[in-house]
């Protein structure tokens, strides 16, 4: 057919337009497949993925209901979490203040977790621990999410 491209998905073929639609749609195939391999391989490391997801996504709702507007809210985002990401990976030993500011972001908590669930002969017990931390950090970026929504829509 004249004026369409070569994005065929499964017998569909978009028009020159909507190609990067295709191409979003093959990539996202390409992730639901992997995923449910690694549910399928190792349900323990999906239930970690998915907690850890929804707790980094409490914190992006909180951040972009803080900035008031998109762009705002994505400079935010390079601007705060990458750093927070790299602190909250910093080793005990190496700086005690930054160690400890980790302890209240979810990212070196959702590392341990994953590391447990992957390599740990017996992972229960971090299991527990890390999921509790998650859930209550979780829980207070989605109560102060909620509230700077609230004061976003009022």
């Amino acid at each position: 057919s004249a004026g369409l491209a070569d994005a065929e998905f499964d017998g569909f073929q978009a028009p020159a337009s909507l190609a990067p639609d295709a191409e979003r749609v093959r990539l996202f195939d390409a992730f639901a497949d992997v995923c449910l391999q690694l549910a399928q391989d190792h349900p323990l490391l999906l239930v970690g993925v998915v907690l850890s997801a929804a707790v980094v996504g409490a914190a992006g709702t909180l951040l972009g209901a803080v900035a008031r507007e998109a762009r705002t809210a994505s400079l935010l985002a390079v601007l705060i979490v990458l750093p927070v990401v790299f602190l909250g990976l910093v080793p005990r030993g190496a700086f005690a203040a930054a160690y400890w500011v980790s302890r209240f972001l979810p990212f070196a908590h959702a590392v341990r977790w994953l590391d447990a669930a992957l390599y740990a002969t017996s992972p229960w017990r971090t299991l527990a621990v890390e999921t509790l931390w998650l859930l209550g950090i979780g829980a207070v970026l989605w109560l102060l999410a909620r509230r700077a929504v609230r004061t976003l829509s009022a």
